[in-house]
């Protein structure tokens, strides 16, 4: 006998969930930008996170800015502050139409250009600090939001400006950014750990959703199938079929479940049925019959009579090919 009042009462209502600090409900807010119910739970995800992206960038680009103003590098300032307004305008367009193609497509072609056009205009990879670090950023997005085999073409468009501002640089500004020293290592350290952050930011937050997405898989398989055939089927995708010398089937049913249910929610219920089920299935190894066959497949039904106090009525049918094999039925104990 099982005792499923106590696994029933495991199952408290907990607190409300506090509420989110006005920053944390304003920041959830952006991230739902462009959200559309129609959208799949992976389509949500990734909308999130191209507008976390957007939104981790837009600060560099007036930040850059308002530095190369305050040394005196006005033409180069316009670069990030036209990036930071394009970006903004494309921000309040996604809301509008919720088109994640179109966001993805001009932030990745925005991202890949503009340090390449910023570097130019500060006359080389030098004078520039390396700014055309930021321009990596596009291939790295296009691995997340566009997938692998597209990702090579917008690594080949880095590869190739980056190419091209080493050759046109000292033909566009001879005579290079007249920067001083500190401020071009400064503006080196601030390429490189901004765009570590933001590029670790993405990979990191795509690995945490694939995590979830396999995890959400997983649940799904495991709700329907053993353990066992859930692992077999994720390790080798196709048809199972394996020989058995012998087989045991238990009938077992739970005892008061009947009375139990009728206080319970559904949830609740089920989690009880199925736990105890799963507990007697793998700790009581009675043996019913056994036969040589090899199983392709296996059909097992289950019946009760509606009535209440008449006892459950259950058979089990087996098939291989075009024959059916009978099999013993005996009562349970």
């Amino acid at each position: 006998m099982t005792s499923v009042d106590s696994v029933a009462a495991a199952d408290p209502g907990g607190p409300p969930a506090p509420r989110p600090s006005r920053p944390a409900a304003l920041a959830l807010r952006a991230l739902r930008l462009g959200a559309d119910p129609r959208d799949s739970a992976d389509e949500r995800a990734r909308k999130s996170l191209l507008v976390a992206v957007c939104l981790l960038v837009l600060p560099a680009g007036a930040l850059w800015g308002a530095l190369y103003v305050a040394f005196g590098e006005p033409v180069p300032a316009l670069f990030p502050w036209g990036y930071t307004v394009v970006s903004v305008l494309c921000l309040a367009v996604f809301a509008r139409t919720r088109s994640y193609r179109f966001l993805r497509t001009v932030e990745l072609a925005l991202i890949l250009v503009t340090p390449a056009v910023l570097t130019l205009s500060l006359g080389g990879l030098t004078e520039s600090s390396g700014v055309v670090l930021w321009s990596f950023l596009a291939p790295v997005g296009a691995v997340v939001f566009v997938g692998a085999g597209r990702a090579w073409l917008w690594f080949g468009g880095f590869l190739a400006l980056l190419l091209a501002t080493v050759v046109l640089a000292p033909v566009v500004r001879p005579d290079g950014a007249d920067l001083p020293e500190g401020a071009v290592l400064a503006f080196a350290a601030l390429n490189i750990g901004a765009v570590s952050l933001v590029a670790f930011a993405l990979l990191a937050s795509f690995a945490r959703q694939r995590e979830l997405a396999q995890q959400r898989v997983e649940g799904l398989l495991l709700n329907i199938l053993p353990d066992e055939i859930a692992r077999r089927l994720q390790e080798e995708p196709q048809a199972i079929a394996d020989h058995f010398d012998e087989a045991s089937i238990l009938f077992a049913d739970v005892v008061d479940f009947t009375p139990l249910s009728s206080r319970l929610e559904s949830r609740p219920a089920c989690r009880v049925r199925g736990g105890t089920t799963r507990t007697r299935s793998r700790a009581w190894p009675w043996r019913c019959g056994s036969a040589r066959r090899s199983a392709c497949r296996r059909r097992a039904s289950a019946t009760s009579s509606s009535g209440s106090g008449s006892a459950p009525a259950r058979s089990w049918r087996a098939s291989s090919g075009a024959a059916a094999s009978s099999t013993t039925s005996g009562a349970i104990p």
